[in-house]
């Protein structure tokens, strides 16, 4: 039964005002501790539901905060089922999706997520729905959350950057395609280009963004450089604007 109601209770959330805050009334607690358990069906549905209340209103994110939601998304990052694990990666997304207040668990679980983005870039399983989860997320975080963790988390990010760049993966495999994998190369380096373009304008992330672009000078360079030259417009338009932000906030690095 907890399956069959966990179901319902995604469907329900999608609703909003009054149905939204029923449903924490009444569920959250519930679903906040079957996120954290062994099945991981239940943690799915449990986590889309949490992850469409967080997404209805700002106070709804901060209920759900003070009944132990990180904690059990920290679980959520940490299980062996990559569905599993996206779906905490979703959750916390949509949790950041406002601006939200810093706390030590909000760094531990942002830890995690870098964790995760390192693993994807070390072994080369990028996964494309992951990543764009994970950029998502980082990006929101240098909006509404500036936190720690960045001196591991902007490396690879550039890393990213510039192995997918068109200086060294042809044009052609840049271009979305009709779903078979492609894409992904395109959807990977416009996300770290927003990332970047996100954390320099943050006056707390400024120096770490700073501080990695002149240790990977050279690539970093020629990476951008290629970029600026590339013929897909929506890669042209984020780097134009990712170099304006740098000019601007960072304009050491810039040069």
């Amino acid at each position: 039964m907890q399956l069959e109601a966990a179901c319902c209770l995604v469907n329900l959330s999608f609703w909003s005002g009054p149905i939204c805050q029923r449903i924490c009334d009444a569920a959250s607690v519930y679903l906040i501790t079957l996120i954290g358990g062994g099945d991981p069906t239940l943690q799915l549905f449990c986590a889309w539901s949490l992850t469409n209340l967080c997404a209805e209103k700002q106070k709804l994110g901060n209920l759900l905060s003070k009944q132990g939601l990180l904690p059990s998304v920290e679980r959520l990052l940490k299980s062996s089922v990559l569905r599993v694990q996206l779906a905490g990666l979703q959750l916390v997304t949509s949790f950041l999706s406002f601006p939200r207040e810093e706390n030590t668990m909000l760094q531990r679980v942002f830890g995690r997520v870098v964790d995760v983005l390192e693993c994807s870039v070390s072994s080369e399983m990028l996964h494309p729905e992951a990543l764009h989860t994970i950029f998502l997320f980082v990006c929101n975080s240098c909006t509404n959350v500036p936190l720690p963790d960045w001196e591991r988390a902007v490396p690879r990010v550039l890393h990213l950057q510039t192995s997918l760049s068109p200086l060294h993966v042809a044009e052609q495999t840049l271009l979305p395609d009709g779903g078979d994998g492609s894409g992904l190369a395109l959807q990977t380096v416009l996300w770290t280009v927003r990332v970047i373009g996100n954390a320099v304008c943050s006056e707390q992330l400024n120096a770490v963004v700073e501080s990695c672009i002149v240790h990977q000078n050279e690539p970093v360079c020629a990476c951008w450089s290629s970029l600026l030259h590339s013929s897909i417009d929506c890669l042209l338009r984020e780097s134009l604007w990712m170099v304006t932000n740098l000019s601007g906030c960072c304009p050491t690095a810039a040069c």
